[in-house]
């Protein structure tokens, strides 16, 4: 749960499977930039991650926002 010592549960580090962005809202996920977030990947990070990625919305628009802005 948030708020307890362990990293992964807290969601300050993604495990992939169990609490990154794929995982939790994988319809977010599909709005995940596919070239401009380099490496980066949506099992990469948390729904709480403070990180800004590149999204790209089904009328191919394109725009940065910080994750946890989006997801929550």
């Amino acid at each position: 749960a948030r708020g307890t010592g362990c990293p992964i549960c807290s969601g300050r580090i993604a495990l992939a499977g169990l609490n990154d962005l794929a995982t939790k809202n994988p319809v977010l996920a599909l709005e995940w930039h596919p070239a401009k977030n380099k490496d980066l990947l949506p099992s990469d990070v948390t729904l709480y991650s403070n990180k800004k990625a590149w999204w790209l919305c089904s009328l191919d628009h394109e725009w940065q926002a910080i994750v946890s802005d989006r997801a929550n």
